[in-house]
């Protein structure tokens, strides 16, 4: 967290399972899948990584552009 903070890293939380993800030290970044839904909730998990792996590449090239 420090070093994305310091902008040195980029941590994007993938929420795999239901957690209480709103309460951790995270919870202030943008969470995949969209809208903090947990991938084994989806009744697509093909669908759910592929908008894991979408807003990793959002990410990726937002951080490219500076």
């Amino acid at each position: 967290m420090e070093r994305h903070e310091q902008g040195d890293a980029t941590v994007v939380p993938v929420i795999l399972r239901q957690v209480m993800w709103e309460s951790a030290p995270f919870a202030k970044l943008q969470v995949l899948p969209t809208g903090g839904k947990a991938v084994r909730s989806w009744s697509d998990l093909d669908a759910a990584f592929d908008d894991v792996a979408r807003g990793i590449r959002a990410a990726v090239e937002s951080n490219a552009k500076g």
